[in-house]
């Protein structure tokens, strides 16, 4: 019967008394959603939803780790909770008086002052915008932001960014969720959206996963695959033969140590040259973002798994 609870509502007010018999003890049963009268047994109300917690805690430690209260978490700021903002109406809705709005511009004022008083606020500042632009121009959604971003804050909390590009970070910070969520973004792709050179970026990832003790999972071909091939106008089978292609090859270890964007371009052209289909090898390699040696190289590394000869 834990879920039966018996109110007292004298102080109540005449609204929570019951209409049969007047009595006050009303007993609470959440199990079934049900107020019911506690001496005639009169149901006063139904389908009542439980509005406390649906946990339990047996002492003041347990409450405060389980309570969940406040505003949500924000990594972007330095205190990583939102911001308090002055209005400029009344609890009414009503429009401040002269005097009380320029009370309340000036509170603004100091309060903006006060969140932007150290350096921390500010990297912070300018590392919000960098990703925001960065994912938005990827394409990426605000669960990748704001994972992306919990990153460059414990870099940041670690003292790791001191004296090294903010803009670098962030996009290292990047390029480590989305490899971990095996999403197809390359290195490139990422340096080259937020103007930086993919050496620095490159040398930021290997320091976050080290100081960090991350492991990456290793990228498969197949999932470059689809973001190149959409490039061009291909049957399904020509499709499907690639795939196979692929499949064979990661059977036979042609993959291990290999770039997998350039192995899925491989693949990609030599099911296209046993199709008889003219697409060039230079046009392959630009849409893959690697130079023609390097997918002539795969190509002549895959050619035992076709009946086509490759110099």
């Amino acid at each position: 019967m834990e879920n039966v609870v018996l109110e007292e509502v004298k102080d109540y007010g005449l609204d929570h008394h019951c209409p049969n018999c007047g009595d006050v003890s009303i007993i609470s049963d959440y199990q079934t959603g049900e107020k019911i009268c506690g001496k005639c047994g009169l149901v006063l109300e139904q389908n009542k939803f439980d509005e406390s917690g649906e946990w339990r805690a047996f002492n003041v430690e347990e409450v405060n780790k389980r309570e969940r209260v406040g505003p949500p978490i924000n990594p972007s700021r330095r205190d990583q909770f939102y911001t308090n903002m002055y209005g400029f109406k009344d609890g009414n809705g009503k429009t401040l008086s002269i005097d009380n709005l320029k009370k309340m511009q000036r509170l603004n004022r100091v309060n903006n002052i006060s969140q932007n008083d150290d350096s921390i606020a500010r990297n912070l500042k300018i590392a919000v915008k960098a990703m925001r632009m960065l994912t938005d121009k990827l394409g990426l959604s605000d669960g990748i932001f704001e994972d992306a971003f919990k990153l460059y804050r414990m870099a940041l909390d670690k003292d790791l960014i001191r004296g090294k590009t903010i803009e670098g970070f962030v996009a290292a910070s990047l390029l480590v969720v989305i490899r971990e969520r095996g999403i197809p973004r390359s290195l490139i792709e990422i340096a080259s959206t937020i103007d930086m050179d993919t050496h620095v970026v490159a040398r930021l990832y290997r320091e976050l996963l080290r100081d960090f003790n991350l492991k990456m999972p290793i990228d498969e071909p197949t999932k470059y695959f689809d973001k190149i091939s959409t490039r061009f106008v291909l049957e399904p089978q020509i499709r499907g033969r690639a795939l196979e292609i692929l499949r064979d090859a990661k059977a036979r270890g042609l993959i291990q140590g290999k770039r997998p964007k350039s192995i899925a371009a491989a693949a990609l052209y030599i099911a296209v040259k046993e199709n008889y289909i003219e697409i060039t090898q230079k046009k392959i390699a630009e849409t893959s973002e690697i130079s023609e040696v390097t997918l002539r190289t795969r190509v002549c590394e895959l050619a035992g798994l076709t009946n086509l000869k490759f110099n």
